[in-house]
């Protein structure tokens, strides 16, 4: 990328794994099993950690903005 510093980039893309880590960690696989079925999904359950990981990858992503604009 022409132009773009990779510091920026950097920011950026780690920010991306960050988020993405906090919200698989945010979104575990839960079932349940009742008479002759079972019920499976990936409701939102918030763990320290996960909410962690999201709060340090938006706090990225700004400063990743912040270096693309300057």
């Amino acid at each position: 990328m022409q132009g773009v510093p990779n510091s920026a980039i950097a920011f950026l893309s780690l920010s991306g794994v960050l988020i993405g880590l906090g919200e698989w960690i945010n979104h575990p696989l839960q079932e349940r099993i009742g008479n002759g079925f079972k019920i499976s999904g990936h409701p939102r359950n918030n763990s320290p950690l996960g909410v962690l990981l999201v709060a340090a990858g938006l706090a990225l992503a700004g400063y990743g903005i912040y270096k693309l604009a300057q």
